[in-house]
């Protein structure tokens, strides 16, 4: 048991540490070029293997060695980054939205759990964090968890430095997503203010790490990255519709993802999804509205009974 928790432990250093490499994605191994790859034949690209796919390669190899995913579980993974590659970079049009289509499907099967060849590791077993609070179990939905991680470091296009004056607006929009959410929670009697502190920072600092990784850059890679970047390259830009349509239908679809937890946490949801959206909107950037997501779970966290009251 002590072998594999330090595996677990080295499978989320190596999940961490490939997304964040995506911001090094300038820094390339010259010497190795995706031209040698078969995935080149259809990508249509010769640029070299970017930092953060070398390690995309190596948390997925560690992955299958520490028997957290089975060869199967492997080939899908191949598939998806195969499909994404071809979806992002190829210059035929046909070509490049079937695998988009086939990148979303494998995605949301995967993100289900439909599929053999996939541990599901516990993290925190069924605990109480505050008093009043529902039990907080979270398990690492491994398929779910490296399905976002190919498609954000293949689909996703690395940025530069986000613009000094957009911080501001950034910051405004993501405490006032938390603000409504948390608020129109509270009002239901969902969740219900508490500020006792019986866990200790680290726990924070790991709930926060969780969050980050393994649940808001999994989720805003498909929403903001997949469904939300594809609308807006189908309707015409500064149109009524461009910016209605991708933030009504992500927002939506983000709600009723969530369905399980009944019709006002849906509702809760698709408010929070909106509020992510705008932000996405506002940067393009999936790495801002991960930003986002994360501060509203964390002060959720921090402020109220977590994650629902009993």
């Amino acid at each position: 048991m002590e072998n594999l928790d330090w595996a677990l432990i080295g499978l989320q250093l190596f999940i961490a540490l490939t997304a964040l490499s995506k911001r090094l994605d300038s820094v390339s191994i010259n010497h190795l070029s995706i031209k040698y790859l078969p995935i080149n034949y259809f990508s249509g690209t010769d640029k070299p293997i970017s930092l953060s796919i070398i390690l995309l390669s190596i948390t997925l190899i560690y992955a299958s060695l520490t028997f957290f995913i089975s060869l199967t579980g492997l080939t899908w993974l191949v598939l998806l980054a195969f499909f994404s590659g071809i979806a992002a970079r190829h210059e035929n049009k046909v070509l490049k939205n079937s695998c988009y289509l086939l990148t979303v499907s494998l995605f949301l099967i995967l993100g289900f759990k439909l599929l053999p060849g996939f541990e599901s590791p516990l993290l925190i077993e069924n605990q109480i964090l505050k008093a009043g609070s529902s039990s907080y179990h979270k398990t690492l939905g491994i398929d779910k968890v490296l399905a976002g991680l190919v498609v954000f470091v293949i689909f996703i296009p690395a940025k530069g430095n986000l613009k000094w004056n957009k911080i501001p607006s950034v910051l405004g929009l993501s405490l006032a997503t938390a603000f409504l959410v948390l608020s129109f929670g509270w009002s239901t009697a969902l969740i219900k203010l508490s500020f006792n502190d019986p866990f200790n920072w680290s726990f924070i600092l790991y709930f926060i790490f969780i969050q980050v990784f393994f649940v808001a850059l999994i989720e805003e890679t498909f929403f903001r990255g997949l469904i939300q970047e594809k609308l807006y390259q189908i309707f015409k830009p500064y149109s009524y519709y461009y910016n209605l349509i991708p933030l009504s239908v992500t927002a939506t679809l983000f709600g009723l993802v969530h369905l399980g937890g009944g019709w006002i946490y849906a509702c809760l949801s698709m408010l929070a999804g909106l509020g992510y959206g705008v932000v996405y909107q506002n940067t393009r950037r999936v790495e801002v509205s991960v930003f986002a997501h994360t501060l509203l779970n964390t002060l959720h966290l921090l402020c109220f009974t977590y994650p629902l009251a009993t």
